[in-house]
């Protein structure tokens, strides 16, 4: 059977079924009526527009549709009924019987022109209602019977002018609501039964000129609600009620003035919260119960003065959270409870003065921390901190007094203190092994000798340069491999030795330039090399060539030979071993015995020796190696060259009184030193002894002289005296 199908019947059948099923509500019957698709919500009473069968210049929807010879109310726009309809819509009329306006329901109609009138018989605005409707030119009016507004409802209608007036009915603003609506004007007030502005709500809303109010019910302002809107001026209260200020929720609100007040509730400050808020000038006003301060928080807020106050629930402060924030004044506290001060966290914050004292909490403080912060005077770093990162303290040229690292760091990252110039000491503790990049470079108010501790291995280029306040001579211990470019670049003030140790292996570019060292000592016997090669390296090029050099026996003719080394006039040979006559003694108590040292080459220059003793109650060593026992117990006597070769010798110390009877100990009455001289009271006669019983003078006159250094008995009276002379 051949059966005749109308084409334009089933073309409506295919646009109204995809319509329905693109709408994502399933109506019961679809029909034609003046112009538009309808479907029927109630039988013989209500009907929705589901779109547009004819072309329209105006898009005048009516308020009553026929079908099957009922009059049936259109109370809906269905989802997404106008989607996609651009060019060729003017101006919109939606009457007073539709409650709702389904989601997408104008979506991209960037063609509708004029005010946009929203009946007061609406209840509910679907998401994205009518987003992207650009060329909306007057007003807009929300009427007071609608209670949400949905997540980009009217995102992108930027051609909206005039005032904005939410209705006091509505609960909600979803995210997005408002996006790009750049035309708005005026003050922006938030109704005080919303709980919830959503993500992006009013993002771009550049267009605002005065104030912004938001209510007590307001649980939270989601990220990028406000971004933006530069336009919004006045003081910011953040109310009670919020918990949490989102990523970006006020980004770029450049026009606000004044303080900046968050109200207790808020535990939480998202990234960039109130970054680029360039316009407040008065304080800031953060809440105990904040517990994190999030990344660019408050990055170039820099009209912002008085002091801040971190609370004590802060336990961390994000990256670059005070960037810039150049307006604070007075000292920073950060309390206990921070654990973290995360990457430039307070950069460029240049107007807190007084001391800054890190707390115990804190173990590592992060690259470009405090860089900048110009106005601090004193710093106290605890000895919590196992790293201090690059830059931490970069131009804090206000810091004084003495720059003391503690025991617990680990790493200071390039360019910690570079350009801190009014520090006047520095101590490295044994713990560092590395010095980084200009860790220290132009800190010009160093005065004194520098002690490079003998953990370190590497001093990186440009380490110490500009330096100019060091005196005296420079040792690089021997764990030091390497020495890069410029590190100790015009360090004018050294004038003593420069001794280099003997791991040294490789040295940057013109790592002493500047520095008017009196004689250069390098005690690595194979020449440390160039890290440059050929016509690169430049290690000694602008060293006086009349410094004399001293190096290794054995290693004089490979130090002439280096290109690095052969400008330089040899002066002298170094030691490359040291024996005792003894490696081990025992001796009784106030006996003398005497070590000799032996040097070898025998043409060594530098054959000067230190004696030392380490337990100089057990023992003592003159200049000369003459070791006298004193007391029962055991001691090492090291002597040690110039070049720190050193040999050992144990002395061990036992008690001897043998051949006198009736010692009394250490009685003094009668018996005392006087100038090197031994005295009996009232000239008596008196006998000495040594400690191994040989007598060695008697008393003539009440004294005895010319006796040699050491401990002795002395016999006067019936009695048995000890004395040291």
């Amino acid at each position: 059977m051949k059966v005749n199908i109308n084409p334009y019947k089933l073309r409506f059948v295919i646009i109204v079924g995809l319509i329905m099923a693109f709408s994502g509500r399933l109506y019961a019957q679809g029909f034609t009526d003046g112009g538009f698709y309808f479907s029927v919500i109630e039988p013989g009473k209500s009907c929705a527009v589901v779109g547009k069968a004819n072309y329209v210049y105006n898009l005048i929807i009516p308020a009553t549709a026929s079908y099957d010879g009922e009059e049936l109310s259109v109370t809906e726009i269905g989802d997404s009924a106008f989607y996609g309809n651009t060019g060729y819509l003017n101006q919109l009329t939606i009457p007073e019987s539709v409650t709702k306006i389904g989601s997408g329901a104008f979506y991209g109609c960037n063609g509708l022109k004029g005010s946009l009138t929203i009946p007061e018989s609406v209840t509910e605005i679907g998401e994205n209602a009518f987003r992207g409707c650009r060329d909306f030119t007057g007003s807009l009016t929300i009427p007071g019977s609608v209670t949400k507004i949905g997540s980009g409802t009217f995102y992108g209608c930027r051609g909206f002018t005039g005032s904005l007036t939410i209705p006091e009915s509505v609960t909600e603003i979803g995210g997005g609501a408002f996006w790009g609506c750049s035309g708005f004007t005026g003050s922006l007030t938030i109704p005080e039964g919303v709980t919830e502005i959503g993500a992006s709500a009013f993002r771009g809303c550049s267009g605002f000129t005065g104030s912004l109010t938001i209510p007590e019910g307001v649980t939270e302002i989601a990220d990028s609600a406000f971004w933006g809107c530069i336009g919004l001026s006045g003081s910011l209260t953040i109310p009670e009620g919020v918990t949490e200020i989102g990523s970006l929720a006020f980004e770029g609100c450049s026009g606000f003035t004044g303080s900046l007040t968050i109200s207790k509730g808020v535990t939480s400050i998202g990234t960039g919260a109130f970054r680029f808020c360039s316009g407040f000038t008065g304080s800031l006003t953060i809440p105990e119960g904040v517990t994190e301060i999030g990344k660019d928080a408050f990055a170039y807020c820099d009209g912002f003065t008085g002091s801040l106050t971190i609370p004590e629930s802060v336990t961390k402060i994000g990256d670059l959270a005070f960037w810039s924030c150049s307006g604070f004044t007075g000292s920073l506290t950060i309390p206990e409870s921070v654990t973290e001060i995360a990457y430039a966290a307070f950069v460029g914050c240049s107007g807190f003065t007084g001391s800054l004292t890190i707390p115990e909490s804190i173990t590592e403080i992060g690259a470009v921390a405090f860089h900048g912060c110009s106005g601090f005077t004193s710093l106290t770093i605890p000895e919590s901190v196992t790293e201090i990162g690059g830059s931490a303290f970069r131009g804090c040229r206000g810091l004084t007094g003495s720059l003391t690292i503690p025991e617990s760091v680990t790493e200071i990252g390039g360019s910690a203190f570079e350009g801190c110039s009014g520090f006047t000491s520095l101590t490295i503790p044994e713990s560092v092994t590395e010095i980084a990049y200009a860790a220290f470079a132009d800190c010009s108010g160093f005065t004194g000798p520098l002690t490079i501790p003998e953990s370190v291995t590497k001093i990186d280029f440009e380490a110490f340069r500009g330096c100019s306040g060091f005196t005296g001579s420079l040792n690089i211990p021997d764990g030091v491999t390497e020495i890069g470019q410029r590190a100790f670049y015009e360090c004018s003030g050294f004038t003593g030795s420069l001794t280099l140790g003997s791991g040294l292996e490789r040295l940057g570019n013109t790592p002493f330039y500047g520095c008017d060292f009196d004689e250069v000592i390098s005690l690595n016997p194979t020449p440390p090399t160039s890290i440059e090669e050929g016509e690169k390296a430049n290690v000694f090029a602008y060293s006086n060539r009349e410094t004399p050099l001293t190096v290794p026996a054995g290693s004089e003719e490979a130090y002439m030979a280096s290109p690095v080394w052969r400008r330089f006039k040899l002066a002298g040979v170094l030691a490359t071993g040291i024996t005792l006559s003894n490696t081990a003694l025992t001796l009784t108590t106030g006996a003398t015995a005497q070590l000799s040292a032996a040097i070898t080459p025998e043409n060594a220059t530098y054959k000067s020796v230190t004696w030392s003793s380490s337990d100089t109650e057990v023992a003592t060593v003159s200049e000369v190696g003459v070791v006298t026992a004193l007391k029962a117990g055991s001691a090492t006597i090291t002597v040690s060259t110039v070049n720190g070769l050193t040999a050992t010798c144990t002395v061990t110390v036992t008690a001897n009184t043998s051949g006198i009877e009736g010692v009394d100990g250490d009685g003094v009455t009668p018996v005392s030193v006087v100038s090197g001289e031994i005295v009996i009271s009232g000239d008596a006669e008196a006998e000495v002894y040594s400690l191994t019983g040989a007598r060695v003078a008697v008393a003539t006159g009440g004294r005895v002289s010319g006796l040699p250094r050491g401990i002795y008995l002395v016999r006067t009276g019936g009695k048995t005296y000890k004395i040291v002379l």
